[in-house]
């Protein structure tokens, strides 16, 4: 392990959607959404004063697909189109992150999930440690020895010792996915557990290369500066 600060990753784009849902349609006077933006600022706000933090970076889906596409065209294909109010916020929340200091990283053809498992993992790498800040239980699939999971709205945390004890810890990071009744990738068989929920089994050769996070070299020459202080 090296002496070098905690890497934070925050999942911008789960922040953004959560913050969309959670909180009452806001506008400024000239009748512009807010409250998506609102929310998100005031959740890295909390991120921040709560937390040593250092190193950072505020991670957010690209626009257009990912080369899962390219891989399965019908991927995500079930789920609706952004509302207007909620996409007309993404420009100016992304501004007001850099504004903040901190580093935005949103790079075409991957998901904003596989930089932070390509980062996680490059850390790792380096002996250092990693914070990842997000709801997502996809995440889970990145906590080990050196990588802690926190829920930005519940403050729950998964460690280690919390993997070990769901006897998780020995199995291959990139092999669990959890499996959805509603199956939100649209992935063929995805719906295989009718009713299940939070259902975590090792996945087949298309579900963990459609459906979990994973590292991609597509992603490590834009994020490499990220990991040197």
């Amino acid at each position: 392990m090296t002496n070098q600060a905690v890497l934070h990753l925050i999942d911008g784009s789960g922040y953004f959607f959560r913050a969309y849902h959670a909180l009452p349609k806001l506008s400024n006077p000239q009748g512009e959404p807010t409250g998506a933006l609102f929310g998100v600022v005031n959740m890295v706000r909390k991120l921040l004063q709560e937390r040593d933090v250092k190193r950072v970076a505020f991670v957010f889906d690209a626009s257009g697909g990912s080369f899962r596409n390219e891989m399965y065209p019908q991927y995500k294909a079930n789920r609706p189109p952004m509302p207007d109010d909620l996409r007309a916020q993404i420009d100016p929340l992304l501004e007001l992150i850099a504004a903040m200091g901190i580093q935005v990283l949103r790079l075409p053809g991957v998901e904003a999930d596989d930089v932070i498992a390509t980062l996680t993992q490059q850390a790792i790498d380096a002996g250092g440690s990693v914070e990842i800040s997000t709801g997502d239980k996809d995440m889970c699939q990145l906590v080990g020895e050196q990588v802690l999971w926190v829920n930005s709205m519940s403050q729950e945390r998964l460690d280690a010792e919390g993997l070990e004890f769901f006897h998780l810890l020995e199995m291959p990071v990139a092999e669990p996915v959890e499996l959805l009744a509603e199956n939100p990738f649209h992935i063929p068989g995805g719906s295989a557990l009718e009713g299940a929920t939070n259902v975590i089994v090792p996945a087949s050769g298309h579900f963990r290369v459609l459906g979990s996070p994973r590292t991609h070299a597509a992603v490590v020459d834009g994020v490499r500066t990220l990991s040197a202080d």
